[in-house]
């Protein structure tokens, strides 16, 4: 479902809540993604981020499965830190460059529930046709 950003003229806040609405609107739905909430995030106060946030966590509680992204730069920190106190989850995407090609890795910041383990960042590529394949990290670093 496209979300035109100029459709809001720059209201975060009505923007969110359209968004929540339109989301709670369709039960039938396990998972949703959101892809990219940044321009939102970066026109909207503190309290209506961590607002929509706690709103989402909500439909997450009941069994529905929520997936966000955004670049980091669309957060300031202490937003940052309280809305990943909201989230379940939390994945860091990088774009690193190995010897003979940029390495996308992805960091496991947190999961709710799980213990901080070794080996919390994971090399991988897309490739079409097959999805992500995950790279050794001996040969990610080669």
């Amino acid at each position: 479902f496209p979300l035109e950003a100029n459709a809001f003229d720059g209201d975060a806040v009505k923007a969110f809540e359209v968004l929540g609405d339109h989301i709670e609107g369709m039960p039938e739905f396990n998972l949703v993604v959101l892809d990219s909430l940044s321009t939102f995030l970066t026109r909207a106060a503190e309290d209506d981020i961590l607002s929509f946030f706690s709103r989402m966590k909500v439909l997450c509680d009941q069994g529905r499965a929520l997936v966000c992204t955004a670049h980091s730069h669309a957060f300031e920190e202490r937003v940052l830190t309280r809305a990943r106190s909201v989230c379940d989850a939390h994945l860091r995407l990088l774009v690193e460059p190995g010897a003979s090609e940029l390495v996308k890795t992805m960091e496991i910041a947190k999961v709710r529930g799980a213990e901080l383990a070794t080996g919390s960042i994971i090399s991988f590529s897309i490739e079409p046709g097959i999805g992500m394949r995950i790279i050794p990290i001996s040969k990610a670093r080669a």
